[in-house]
């Protein structure tokens, strides 16, 4: 979980500054909004198997 919430605000920022640096400001808040509740589904995924019975 610590590895998904490091790794993936900078994959983000990387997608965001190779493709939307030069981009208008209503994409640039789109794609953040979409990116930042994006991460929820891989977490969810990971808590959901964490909190399996062994």
């Amino acid at each position: 979980m610590l590895g998904l919430l490091i790794i993936y605000p900078a994959i983000a920022t990387i997608i965001y500054e190779k493709t939307l640096s030069n981009a208008p400001t209503w994409l640039m808040l789109s794609y953040f909004a979409v990116a930042g509740f994006a991460w929820a589904i891989p977490a969810g995924i990971l808590i959901k198997w964490m909190a399996r019975p062994d």
